[in-house]
């Protein structure tokens, strides 16, 4: 996955990563969220993901949540570097 596919697939789920940020990551704000997305910044936008998978409980339910297979896709991404420019 390249880093424009990386982004373009966060954009798509954007409104259900800020809901699990919202439930799970309080120390990424929605400020924090924009300025890391207008500078296009994987990194940071990974980190915050990460945070939200590293702060769920390990249940069966967080699974249904909407978003969270796929942030699950874009941080394994993030995670073992596999996003390239």
């Amino acid at each position: 996955m390249n880093k424009e596919q990386w982004l373009n697939l966060y954009l798509e789920h954007r409104d259900d990563f800020i809901k699990l940020y919202l439930m799970f990551a309080k120390d990424v704000t929605e400020q924090k969220e924009k300025i890391a997305l207008n500078e296009r910044d994987v990194q940071a936008l990974g980190s915050y993901l990460q945070e939200v998978w590293d702060n769920a409980p390990d249940a069966g339910w967080i699974h249904e949540l909407k978003g969270w297979r796929v942030l699950c896709d874009l941080c394994s991404e993030w995670m073992f570097g596999t996003v390239c420019e």
